[in-house]
C-alpha cells in the first residue's frame, strides 16, 4: 500500500511567530526562558519553496515500512525539478500519493519508497497519473 496524502494550500505569513532559544547544559544554572530568547521564527518562511507554488501534505494513510505515520506533514513544491532518487507526491487516479522518483534510461518510473513488492510504475504517455510537486521538507512528530 503506498502512503497516501491529503493536500492543503500554505496559508499567508501570520505576524506572531515562534519563540527560539538556547538550550543549556544539564549542569549548568538554570535561568527564565526570556533570557534564552534570541528571535523569533515564521515556520512559513523557514520550509517555503517557490511562492504560490508551495503545499503542505497531511499524510492520511500507509504502511509501516513506508516511515512515515498519519499526521506527519509534507511540504511539497510544484516548481521543484525531477531528481532521481527523491520524493515526490503523485496524482494517481485522482489520488495524492507519495513516490519515490527513479530516473532510468531516459524514463521515469514511481517507486513506493519501502520494499513491500509493490511494482514501480513507468510514467508513459496517456496514463493517468502526473506528479505533482516534489516534496522539499518533511515534519513529523517524534513521540
Amino acid at each position: 500500500m503506498s502512503v497516501t496524502v491529503d493536500i492543503y494550500k500554505v496559508p499567508e505569513p501570520v505576524q506572531q511567530e515562534a519563540k527560539v532559544v538556547s538550550f543549556i547544559e544539564k549542569n549548568e544554572i538554570s535561568f527564565s526562558d526570556e533570557e534564552f530568547l534570541q528571535h523569533s521564527m515564521d515556520l512559513n518562511s523557514v520550509v517555503e519553496g517557490n511562492k504560490g507554488v508551495t503545499f503542505y501534505a497531511r499524510v492520511t494513510g500507509g504502511n509501516i515500512g513506508s516511515g512515515y505515520r498519519q499526521g506527519d506533514v509534507l511540504v511539497v513544491d510544484r516548481g521543484w525539478p525531477l531528481q532521481d532518487n527523491k520524493l515526490a507526491v503523485c496524482c494517481i487516479n485522482n489520488v495524492f500519493l507519495v513516490k519515490r522518483i527513479k530516473l532510468k534510461g531516459g524514463q521515469i518510473w514511481l517507486e513506493s519508497g519501502n520494499n513491500n513488492g509493490e511494482e514501480a510504475i513507468l510514467l508513459e504517455e496517456g496514463n493517468q497519473l502526473e506528479i505533482w510537486g516534489m516534496v522539499i521538507y518533511e515534519i513529523k512528530r517524534v513521540w
